[in-house]
């Protein structure tokens, strides 16, 4: 691919690859390191905190965790577009696990 660069990955192979979970590992990593990994661990682990921070409340989580995150890294959310406030604040969701 390097070396040619039109080459185009054929539609069939991204259909593939989309309905999995993809982790890409960095040269620099420890080889296999996340091969026990689960992404529905990161669900879980936002579920937890729902219920022990915000009493099931998901929309306070939320509005908490948007408002964190737009605080510290200097965001107007309100100048976003819709799709990609609902982005951010599902990244901010997660991010919010994050001490």
């Amino acid at each position: 691919m390097q070396a040619n660069s039109a080459y185009r990955t054929p539609a069939r192979v991204l259909r593939r690859l989309s309905k999995a979970n993809v982790v890409y590992e960095l040269p620099q990593a420890q080889h296999g390191a996340w091969d026990n990994f689960s992404m529905r661990n990161i669900g879980f682990a936002v579920q937890r905190s729902m219920a022990r921070d915000f009493h099931g409340d998901a929309q306070a989580m939320r509005k908490t965790a948007v408002a964190r995150l737009a605080r510290n890294h200097q965001v107007d959310t309100q100048k976003l577009k819709s799709e990609a406030r609902v982005a951010f604040a599902d990244f901010a969701t997660v991010l919010s696990l994050i001490p």
